[in-house]
């Protein structure tokens, strides 16, 4: 008997909680890049989802189905936000795979960002965010350049103490 290949893969569960912001239509030929004029006050400490018309989906399943949950229309960018508890300070790894284009921002500083066209493959970015103690927002964006739409997203945690939410009551 021999042994081929070892794969290891992460076993850490998928953001399935998060606030859906109302679609933005978009220009053909944009990045995910290009800010929208909705965008800044998404980026502010004191944004309220709920306050703002983002609808709440408590389990959008392991890959979020984007056609479904914001539009099948395209050119189209959406707006996910998740609030991630962490018992501590720290640098989490985030594990992510959209279709198409994605940026990422943690309480309100940009921490990625992948002007692309592709599908979906889970975990296909990979980079760290740093988390204070207590309530951190995670804020997506995702642009749907044609055809499929997706984010599945999932953050590296090692000692299982963080949890996602989209309350923080």
């Amino acid at each position: 008997t021999g042994l081929d290949s070892v794969v290891l893969a992460s076993a850490s569960p998928y953001v399935k909680s998060w606030w859906i912001a109302p679609p933005v239509a978009s220009t053909p030929g944009k990045s995910v890049e290009e800010e929208t004029a909705d965008e800044q006050p998404f980026l502010a400490a004191d944004f309220d989802p709920s306050a703002a018309g983002w609808k709440e989906v408590p389990d959008a399943g392991d890959v979020a189905d984007l056609n479904h949950h914001v539009s099948p229309r395209a050119p189209m960018v959406g707006y996910l936000a998740t609030w991630i508890q962490s018992p501590d300070d720290r640098i989490a790894r985030v594990r992510l795979g959209s279709d198409d284009g994605v940026r990422v921002w943690c309480n309100g500083s940009l921490a990625w960002s992948h002007a692309i066209h592709r599908p979906i493959t889970p975990d296909a970015d990979r980079f760290d965010i740093p988390l204070h103690a207590g309530w951190n927002l995670l804020l997506l964006k995702v642009r749907n350049d044609d055809g499929g739409y997706g984010l599945a997203v999932r953050l590296a945690d090692f000692d299982g103490n963080l949890r996602c939410a989209t309350r923080t009551d």
